[in-house]
C-alpha cells in the first residue's frame, strides 16, 4: 500500500542496493579499456579541440591527450615525459616528441632514435604506434583506476614486450591502479612473474 511504511528489512535491502549501485557506478567510471584493434600511425593527427580523458577503445585519442598537455604549458609536460621515458625503456627510441602545427588543429608525432635520427611514427616499426596508447593510458590513469588491455604487446618485439612488464609495475606502485591484461606474450607474462619472485612487487598487488 502507498501509505504503508517500509519494514526494517525493506529499508535495509534498499540501502544495500543503493550502496552497491553507487560503488559499481564509481568503479565503472574508473575503468578504462583499450582493445587490440588500434588506430594505425598517421602523418598528422587531428585534435579537433577535444578534451578526452582516456585513449579510447582503439587508442584514437592518445595523441590528443598528449597534445592537450603540451598546449596547456610550454614547460611542464609530466605525462609526455613519462611516455617518452617508457619509449626509451622499451628500447624503441631515445625520446618521443609531440609538436602542434601552427594555426591548425594538427599534431606531428616523432621519435628520436638512439643514433639521433628523428622519424615520424609512420616511418618507424608498427609496434611503436600500437604501444603508444598503452603508455598514454598508463601515464594519464587516475589513481585507483582499473586499466583493461587486450594484447598490450601487439607488434612489439620480444624484448620490448618483456620490458612492458616494468612499465606496468611502475604505474601500479605509483598510482595503485589495477591492470587486467589479455596477452599472447609469454615474455610479458614471465617477466611479471619474475618481478614478483624478485620481491619488486607483492603478489597482492
Amino acid at each position: 500500500k502507498k501509505d504503508q511504511q517500509p519494514s526494517n528489512e525493506e529499508m535495509a535491502a534498499f540501502l544495500v542496493n543503493e550502496n552497491i549501485n553507487r560503488t559499481l557506478s564509481t568503479e565503472l567510471r574508473r575503468t578504462l579499456y583499450l582493445g587490440p584493434f588500434r588506430q594505425g600511425p598517421l602523418r598528422k593527427y587531428p585534435t579537433r579541440g577535444s578534451q578526452p580523458t582516456e585513449v579510447g577503445a582503439a587508442g584514437e585519442s592518445a595523441v590528443t591527450m598528449l597534445a592537450n598537455e603540451f598546449a596547456r604549458s610550454k614547460t611542464k609536460h609530466p605525462n609526455l615525459a613519462k611516455v617518452s621515458g617508457w619509449i626509451s625503456e622499451l628500447g624503441l627510441g631515445k625520446k618521443l616528441q609531440v609538436q602542434p602545427e601552427a594555426k591548425t588543429d594538427l599534431v606531428d608525432v616523432s621519435v628520436t632514435l638512439n643514433d639521433g635520427a628523428e622519424l615520424p611514427l609512420p616511418d618507424l616499426g608498427y609496434g611503436v604506434s600500437q604501444v603508444l596508447p598503452v603508455l598514454v593510458q598508463c601515464a594519464f590513469a587516475p589513481k585507483n583506476s582499473t586499466l583493461l588491455f587486450e594484447q598490450p604487446e601487439l607488434h612489439l618485439h620480444e624484448a620490448a614486450a618483456k620490458n612492458l612488464a616494468t612499465v606496468f609495475l611502475d604505474i601500479i606502485r605509483e598510482k595503485s591502479v589495477h591492470i587486467v591484461a589479455e596477452t599472447h606474450s609469454r615474455h610479458l607474462f614471465l617477466e611479471v612473474m619474475r618481478q614478483v619472485s624478485a620481491g619488486r612487487i607483492s603478489p597482492d598487488d
